[in-house]
């Protein structure tokens, strides 16, 4: 039932059946009686009791309910339970249910045909115990018999094997090192053996390595003699700032998911877009990466993917926010220090167009102290940049006069009651050459009204 009868009907019939269900219990006569095996009409003492129970017939019996309800589990999973479905496996519910939701080890649905929910898979039970490359380490006793009556050897994969090191062991998937390899070993980085122990490191194909925190990328990318000589001299590959960055706790490969450990080539261009458009995975908000999809950045990554690297001239979300060092925008220090930047941020790019602005009016407002002196993302936009040319750019023809009225940012006050002709005549005095401010109209004014005026 939809619509304005439906709620009527909802409001109205609880009431009416409580109000029933009260008449009832005083006619009959009162018995000693065993308790129902679900919950009755008699039992709502409230009306939202009646409605969690309308809902209950309305969508069936687990439905926004508790699996240990009058329904299903009343008694069972008792705190002294110690085994569970399989016999080889020893496993308290009580332990568990003081601290998680069901839902928490039972995440598929466990109604189906035949009443039996699925066995969690060590997978999940990984997520807790033991998991020694995990962010929050050891949780929970990892020890096999922990859990299992069976003996620690016969409880091996079948993929395992004891001369793994000497085996082809250069191209194991990340899922089976996340779920399988390092629920028993210590993660090993490539180095440890092979530069160690001067193992010879040309394998066919070049491996795929997850992010742990005792050997981790940053065993070696945080040296700062980890340098390299090429064509172009020196160039150093040590990265500085992680550990203090708003991405400290998050694992190499989730920006770099491409990675391949290969000494032999050079990064690509498809390595530096992939990587710095890699922010999007989780920063998906229609106001960011939606808007920057419209962009005229966007449109620049797309046209460099596959080419040479040598092409990669554009600006993609690591070119603003930066990589390794970047800091979060929640606190007004870090605000501040990103409106500093802005000669680095944007005139990396647009040198000419920012040596114009940093030298006029708002420029000038902002060395001299003004903090809500705009920077080029307020009149520009920062995700959504658009050519001027574009009838949707915050900064065409048409829409300048609002833009110079507020700015795109919801704290600007700027020029509250600018008109159309105040903006066509003062828009010379923020992107134009020298000599071009010099003849605008404004200036000349105000030069003849301070007697500035040179002839």
């Amino acid at each position: 039932m939809t619509g304005t009868y439906g709620r009527w009907l909802r409001r109205v019939v609880p009431v009416a059946l409580l109000a029933a269900a009260a008449l009832l219990a005083l006619a009959v006569p009162v018995v000693a009686q065993e308790a129902p095996a679900a919950p009755t009409l008699a039992d709502a003492a409230s009306i939202d009791q009646l409605n969690e129970l309308w809902d209950l017939l309305e969508t069936g019996p687990v439905f926004k309910q508790k699996c240990q309800n009058k329904l299903c589990h009343p008694t069972l999973l008792s705190a002294d339970a110690r085994r569970g479905k399989v016999s080889e496996i020893i496993f308290s519910h009580g332990i568990h249910m003081g601290q998680f939701d069901c839902s928490a080890c039972h995440t598929r649905f466990p109604h189906q045909a035949g009443g039996e929910p699925e066995k969690p898979s060590m997978k999940q039970c990984f997520s807790c115990h033991g998991l020694r490359h995990g962010p929050m380490g050891i949780v929970a006793y990892d020890a096999c018999e922990t859990c299992h009556r069976t003996r620690r050897e016969d409880l091996r994969p079948s993929f395992h094997t004891a001369d793994w090191a000497a085996k082809p062991h250069v191209a194991p998937s990340l899922a089976e090192l996340q779920t399988r390899c390092m629920m028993c070993h210590e993660g090993r980085f490539c180095d440890d053996c092979h530069a160690e122990e001067y193992v010879r490191w040309e394998p066919e194909a070049p491996a795929t390595y997850t992010y742990d925190p005792g050997y981790s990328c940053t065993s070696c990318h945080e040296q700062p003699s980890l340098v390299r000589t090429g064509p172009s001299g020196v160039q150093s590959f040590a990265i500085s700032g992680l550990s203090e960055s708003a991405h400290a706790d998050l694992s190499c490969v989730k920006c770099h998911s491409d990675f391949k450990y290969d000494d032999t080539k050079d990064a690509s261009a498809d390595w530096t877009v992939n990587a710095g458009l890699a922010c999007m995975n989780c920063h998906d908000h229609e106001s960011q990466a939606g808007a920057y999809k419209k962009s005229v950045h966007w449109a620049g990554t797309q046209k460099v993917r596959g080419l040479v690297a040598g092409n990669a001239q554009m600006a993609n979300c690591g070119s603003c926010h930066g990589g390794h060092d970047i800091m979060s925008l929640d606190s007004q220090l870090a605000s501040a220090a990103l409106h500093a930047s802005a000669l680095e941020v944007c005139a990396r790019c647009h040198e000419d167009y920012y040596a114009s602005y940093n030298d006029y009016y708002h420029g000038a407002a902002y060395k001299n102290g003004t903090k809500d002196a705009p920077a080029c993302w307020d009149c520009h936009d920062a995700h959504g940049t658009l050519p001027s040319a574009d009838q949707s750019s915050s900064v065409s023809a048409g829409n300048l006069p609002g833009t110079c009225a507020g700015g795109l940012s919801p704290n600007m006050r700027c020029h509250r009651d600018t008109s159309e002709k105040f903006v066509a005549n003062a828009k010379d005095l923020i992107h134009k050459k020298p000599a071009t401010a010099e003849n605008n109209p404004i200036r000349k004014f105000f030069r003849k009204v301070f007697k500035r005026d040179k002839g």
